[in-house]
């Protein structure tokens, strides 16, 4: 039974590191991520999407590792 809680806590954690890089890696990357969204064409300001991902893909890993999201 505690391999299971144990197995549990491993894929949260695996599935919100992901999560988490992504989103760091974005803040680290600034101006390719502006180039990436500028060159897609979105029907909304580009400054807005920036930190529309960042803080999801960051909040969310937060709160799958956490535990709180299930």
């Amino acid at each position: 039974m505690n391999a299971t809680r144990y197995l549990l806590f491993a894929g949260r954690l695996l599935i919100g590191l992901a999560f988490t890089v992504s989103g760091l890696r974005k803040l680290a990357g600034y101006s390719a991520t502006i180039d990436l969204l500028l060159s897609s064409k979105l029907p909304f300001p580009v400054p807005l999407a920036y930190m529309g991902g960042v803080l999801v893909e960051i909040g969310c890993g937060v709160l799958k590792i956490t535990g709180y999201s299930y």
